[in-house]
């Protein structure tokens, strides 16, 4: 399958891509109401089923005056094609803003703040096409809720929730799907074939008489050189370096700025806290495990959503196409969490 090509001046969302594993529950419940061989057999049947209405019962435990109390949160089941389905999860948030007040003090407008409740979202993407072997979830990455790892947790913990409720002996568990990675390898794939761009490099130099051996550059060039130089003449214990772009091309650093691409490249050990912020996928810090993120033109949730059946096949099955792409270039991933042996995808 083919790159997605994305139309820059086209509205562009991250979505961070899960795995949805579904396997018998480890304890008995009392009131099963569906053995367990056919539950696991109609796996994928009762997921689907969980997005047939019109919405989800989602919440989470907030503390109200030191009391843990439930928060239900607003969310839309808002079309379903061929068993993919798009969710919108809308967050509570209360916003206080400054407004000018309809009192005066000596002639002059008083201002007060005033607290309101703001509801921002994201989408979810739920790709449930059995036949294809596919079961996967794909999570925005926004304001609304911060990491999408929240809504992960909010939407496995309601649905096994259901599932109890239901008496269906069956687990759900969503997982991210990370890897290892070298960095500058990283960097290269996120611009390249995610789509984004560097917008800051920053690294601490430590003075290389004052870190082991095995830590130490072996042979630094250029700035680096003269920057370890006047280090070791004032005796610096390190210094901190960023640079700040507006959309970095690494091919470009690569071939432009050879001493920077080898400190991206060496740049392993925890003493030099490398960490890269991209315009998309955020910070990166050295080590760190990559996640499965990839973006997304916003028409092809409008087109998903919107007047599906009015649509031409090339705009109507583009979210579809997205999900394919997702699905075998999201491979090369691990799922974070251990599963249990007995899978049924």
């Amino acid at each position: 399958m083919t790159k997605q090509k994305l139309d820059k001046k086209a509205p562009v969302n991250q979505f961070m891509i899960y795995d949805v594993t579904i396997t018998e529950t480890e304890q008995m419940h009392a009131f099963e109401k569906l053995d367990r061989e056919t539950a696991i057999k109609n796996a994928a049947e009762i997921f689907g089923g969980c997005f047939n209405g019109r919405k989800l019962n989602l919440y989470r435990t907030i503390r109200v005056n030191g009391e843990y109390e439930p928060e239900t949160l607003e969310n839309d089941i808002l079309s379903v094609h061929d068993d993919v389905y798009l969710l919108r999860v809308n967050n509570k948030k209360k916003k206080t803003i400054v407004e000018k007040a309809e009192t005066t003090t000596n002639g002059v407008p008083d201002y007060a703040e005033n607290t309101y409740i703001s509801n921002p979202y994201c989408y979810v993407v739920i790709d449930n096409r059995a036949d294809k072997g596919i079961c996967q979830m794909a999570i925005q990455k926004n304001s609304a809720f911060g990491e999408p790892n929240n809504v992960r947790r909010i939407i496995q913990d309601c649905l096994n929730t259901k599932l109890i409720a239901d008496g269906i002996p069956l687990t759900i568990t969503i997982s991210a799907k990370m890897r290892p990675s070298k960095i500058w390898e990283f960097c290269q794939q996120r611009c390249n074939e995610g789509e984004d761009s560097i917008q800051r490099i920053s690294f601490d130099f430590p003075n290389q008489k004052k870190i082991a051996s095995h830590n130490r550059i072996a042979k630094p060039k250029g700035y680096i050189k003269q920057l370890a130089k006047v280090m070791a003449l004032t005796d610096a214990i390190k210094t901190h370096i960023s640079m700040e772009y507006t959309d970095a091309d690494p091919n470009l650093i690569e071939k432009n700025a050879k001493d920077l691409a080898e400190i991206v490249r060496i740049c392993k050990n925890k003493a030099y806290n490398l960490s890269i912020l991209f315009r998309g996928y955020g910070l990166y810090k050295c080590d760190d495990n990559v996640r499965a993120m990839f973006p997304m033109q916003e028409k092809l949730l409008n087109a998903f959503w919107t007047k599906w059946e009015e649509l031409p096949y090339e705009e109507k099955y583009g979210l579809f196409n997205w999900c394919n792409y997702v699905y075998k270039q999201s491979k090369m991933y691990d799922y974070v969490e251990q599963t249990p042996a007995k899978r049924h995808r």
